[in-house]
């Protein structure tokens, strides 16, 4: 029996050992591996900031391309005005007489 008792206690040593207790120090052996529980909340925190990251990209990403297929806004609604006016009578909308009328009363001052 003291045989049996020895070997047990040899067994509980070299157990105790693998999980980081003896000489309180972790090392790589265990189920946790390097690190233990700090090593799985380390990871998970990387994942998280991973994470954030890409949703931001991706967020930031499409705002950009949504802007980006917008038309550009004119300066001034007067200047937006007149570019209606020059296509107007580009487009053989309007005679000269209507269109110098109409250009000249955009361009008076308010």
């Amino acid at each position: 029996m003291d045989e049996v008792a020895r070997h047990c206690a040899a067994m509980m040593e070299a157990m105790s050992g693998m999980h980081g207790t003896a000489g309180g120090s972790w090392d790589a052996g265990g189920m946790m591996g390097v690190g233990g529980m700090g090593g799985m909340l380390a990871f998970g925190l990387l994942w998280l900031v991973i994470m954030a990251a890409l949703a931001a990209l991706l967020t930031f990403g499409g705002i950009w391309l949504w802007r980006r297929g917008q038309p550009a806004a004119s300066g001034t609604a007067a200047a937006s005005a007149r570019e209606t006016l020059d296509r107007r009578y580009a487009a053989g909308e309007l005679d000269r007489d209507a269109y110098l009328r109409t250009r000249s009363d955009l361009e008076a001052p308010r």
